[in-house]
């Protein structure tokens, strides 16, 4: 059977994220599990390059350290941290996508509950809405046997 881990490459317009994903074993390992369903909720290369900072980087670590904060090895180890947020924030593990529904809420591997829902106005009726920040998926991109691929046109938080 195809698993997520196989298909990562595969999608040109997400080689960004799931380069990301494949950094750490907490993000790696559900994507290669055969028997634990996964939907990765995959921000495109675009969304990512349109953040006004990189994935690695937070605010909140500038104003406490400022410039060098992810200088040295302490800063590699913060940044390494933050991008495995990042992923885990858009990874929804252990539920079953295609029998997620509309409104039916779910944690991500990062521990914040988020659902989705069917645009109504602005351009996007009919389009999932990934709630609460609004981010609206592109395409389901791919179905394989342990979960699914949305492509996101945004990041979550």
């Amino acid at each position: 059977a195809v698993l997520l881990i196989d298909i990562l490459g595969t999608q040109r317009s997400l080689t960004t994220f799931f380069s990301l994903s494949r950094m750490r074993p907490e993000t790696s390992e559900p994507l290669a599990d055969a028997n634990t369903k996964t939907t990765v909720l995959a921000p495109s290369n675009v969304a990512i390059e349109d953040l006004p900072r990189k994935p690695w980087e937070n605010p909140d670590d500038y104003d406490a350290l400022g410039s060098q904060a992810y200088d040295g090895s302490g800063g590699k180890d913060r940044a390494d941290e933050n991008m495995m947020r990042f992923v885990q924030a858009h990874l929804v593990i252990g539920h079953p996508s295609p029998s997620w529904e509309a409104g039916v809420k779910a944690k991500t591997a990062a521990g914040r509950e988020i659902w989705w829902e069917e645009g109504k106005a602005g351009g996007q009726e009919g389009k999932r809405i990934v709630m609460p920040d609004g981010v609206e998926v592109e395409r389901v991109a791919s179905r394989v046997a342990n979960g699914e691929v949305w492509i996101l046109k945004g990041v979550l938080n």
